[in-house]
């Protein structure tokens, strides 16, 4: 383990961005899949009718689809969680830096004259 510990707040900041951009990418996936999919629905070999091929294949078509809808959602609650992992991070780098300061400009009122600059 390291002597020193440091962290760069900045590019954890931007990190959180990605994440968010990612999520924001994660969430419009449904829908465009849905829309993409939604000329075949009904084309046969995907829904009912008298055909043995499609009555055989579309409960599975039918499960592909939403297991994938929920591999998605996964895939987006799990980015959420690592995003408001990371802002905590943030959080936890920044406060005894921010309380630090703080301190300082708090001392800095009391004692004016024995400030160093």
């Amino acid at each position: 383990m390291p002597d020193a510990y440091s962290a760069d707040v900045d590019q954890l900041t931007h990190n959180s961005k990605d994440l968010l951009a990612l999520l924001s990418f994660a969430q419009e996936l449904p829908g465009q899949y849905l829309d993409l999919r939604a000329p075949y629905v009904g084309w046969a070999g995907t829904e009912g009718g008298n055909n043995d091929f499609a009555n055989s294949v579309g409960p599975q078509e039918k499960m592909d689809t939403d297991r994938m809808l929920a591999a998605v959602k996964g895939l987006a609650q799990a980015v959420t969680a690592a995003h408001a992992a990371l802002v905590e991070q943030i959080s936890d780098i920044q406060k005894p830096q921010f309380d630090a300061l703080d301190n300082i400009n708090q001392q800095a009122s009391v004692n004016p004259g024995n400030v160093r600059r």
